[in-house]
């Protein structure tokens, strides 16, 4: 019975080498993206973004909402992110 189990491994690893998959499959290739120039004036803080200029920015969220709330309607539709240190990595995965 052994012997059965050993021969029967024995033909199934083969057959997935010759199919291919000992072949070592290919690395994702990781595409560097450009920072925003608006972002990266402002490195490690929190920045609001209308229509591609700043419109404020803070190291506090809070803050960065506040001065949001104090201009009113004028600051509606501001977008707001985290600019990260140029030495930071940022991944982003998609799917």
């Amino acid at each position: 019975m052994l012997s059965r189990l050993r021969k029967l491994w024995r033909a199934a690893g083969a057959s997935a080498y010759r199919r291919g998959m000992a072949r070592p499959r290919p690395t994702p290739r990781l595409v560097p993206v450009p920072r925003e120039k608006a972002l990266s004036a402002h490195p490690g803080e929190w920045v609001a973004v209308k229509e591609g200029r700043v419109i404020a920015h803070h190291s506090s969220s809070r803050e960065v909402v506040r001065m949001l709330r104090a201009q009113g309607r004028a600051a509606e539709g501001a977008v707001l992110h985290r600019s990260a240190q140029p030495t930071e990595a940022i991944a982003v995965g998609l799917g």
